[in-house]
């Protein structure tokens, strides 16, 4: 083999043994799967890493550029920026220097923690939406020969589409097999084999229709590589704008147990967008009859889309069932010149937030935890993982627990109530989470 051939794949070994120690503390290694700087339906999309140092000490970061469909290898050393971070700084840095590829991003030394955005702009430079977008470490890269399943996708002539993408994590060029499904699980034509550069992003836009669809909802693109890999989608509202990030769906194993024994309840993907005609659901919660719970901690991404109202628009609650049930919480938005949170704590006790916290047509991360040991709830909004606003507010009902008529959590709400209480119409839920805490 060649001297150059040689020096090149013993670098790109060097780089993908970085990645398997991503999370240790002398070097980390991962990848934003999208990096981007481009037009598109006359929207401007734009990839953001955001970097905080918590730790007491600099940090060094080294963030690489690698251009869709380009050898990420033969590159390896050339064309990386160096940041020093200094403690307690937050430091946003674009994440691509034109076009579109992925962001390789390298760490040593502090206490780092990282966060991607993908925002889209109209053309006056107005931001339109924002969605969050997770980095590929280590202990999210699929296997050569692994399955990744890419679920709840849409199209919608001249309203929605949805991309693509792929990255090959390994250091030889490679193929991906994909193949696609209607929501019926019919077969949308025959799958396709792609070729994969080396250490390389591949995308496709608008892919559906690449493959000949018209109007679907609910498809899925099942990928499969020959070398390690990772895939994802980007569902991108046009009218009115949206984006989401979806990515790879959680496999849960035959025999897995619920929330009672388990850490939380998962569900992947776009699980209810509200509606006028079905404003509210309502998920029973898996909680044995009779025990106590210490606390109760939900977490969900939230799309916002445009309020129906200046006064309130109903998000989610916590409640036990039936006409005497207690309720735990409750978060509604109070909108117009406002866009502030707002608490009922179930004891005529109301609690506000600050005011502009909200966003229209941007994706918000809520937290929650109801702890009846604490005597609170600790509720927090994160947006293009920044933390935008955390509220606490005292317990009223000490007692979680059912008898029988269970637990819900609700989203939305049913219909409007004297004209000032809505559910958040448009608005979408995904990625759920939620962990219960017994007593003792």
């Amino acid at each position: 083999m060649p001297e150059r051939s040689v020096r090149r794949r013993f670098a790109a070994a060097a780089a993908v043994a970085l990645l398997a120690a991503a999370g240790s503390a002398a070097a980390a290694t991962s990848y934003l799967p999208l990096a981007v700087d481009r037009s598109v339906h006359g929207k401007q999309l734009r990839s953001l890493l955001w970097i905080t140092n918590a730790g007491g000490q600099p940090a060094e970061v080294r963030v690489r550029f690698i251009p869709t469909m380009s050898d990420g290898t033969a590159t390896v050393g050339q064309g990386v920026q160096i940041l020093q971070v200094q403690p307690g700084v937050s430091v946003p840095v674009s994440a691509t220097a034109g076009g579109v590829g992925m962001l390789e991003v390298s760490a040593s030394g502090g206490q780092l923690d990282f966060a991607g955005e993908l925002n889209t702009f109209v053309g006056n430079g107005q931001p339109r939406s924002a969605a969050a977008m997770p980095l590929v470490g280590a202990a999210d890269v699929v296997p050569a020969g692994g399955i990744v399943r890419l679920l709840a996708l849409e199209r919608r002539p001249g309203e929605a589409e949805t991309d693509l993408g792929l990255l090959n994590l390994g250091t030889e060029e490679g193929t991906c097999t994909i193949h696609a499904f209607r929501v019926d699980g019919s077969r949308i034509r025959s799958a396709a084999t792609v070729w994969m550069p080396a250490l390389g992003h591949r995308e496709f836009l608008d892919a559906f229709g690449i493959l000949g669809e018209g109007a679907l909802d609910g498809a899925r693109f099942d990928v499969t590589c020959d070398r390690p890999f990772w895939a994802y989608a980007v569902v991108q509202g046009l009218a009115p704008d949206s984006t989401q990030i979806v990515v790879p769906a959680r496999h849960l194993a035959d025999g897995v147990p619920d929330v009672v024994a388990d850490p939380g309840l998962l569900r992947e993907g776009t699980f209810f967008t509200a509606s006028a005609s079905q404003g509210e659901l309502r998920i029973r919660l898996p909680l044995d009859a009779g025990v106590a719970y210490r606390a109760v901690e939900v977490e969900v991404d939230l799309f916002l889309d445009v309020l129906p109202t200046i006064y309130y628009t109903s998000t989610l609650q916590l409640r036990r069932n039936g006409r005497n049930g207690p309720l735990y919480w409750a978060h509604t938005i109070r909108g117009g010149d406002r866009m502030k949170s707002v608490l009922d704590m179930g004891n005529e006790k109301i609690y506000g937030g600050k005011n502009g916290i909200w966003q229209e047509r941007a994706s918000h991360h809520l937290k929650a935890r109801y702890d009846t040991v604490a005597k609170t709830l600790v509720f927090e909004v994160r947006r293009g993982g920044a933390l935008v606003e955390r509220l606490q507010a005292p317990a009223a009902h000490l007692d979680l627990r059912h008898g029988g008529e269970g637990v819900d959590l609700v989203f939305g709400q049913s219909k409007v109530f004297t004209n000032a209480f809505y559910p958040p119409i448009g608005s979408r839920f995904s990625n759920l989470r939620v962990k219960a805490e017994p007593k003792g």
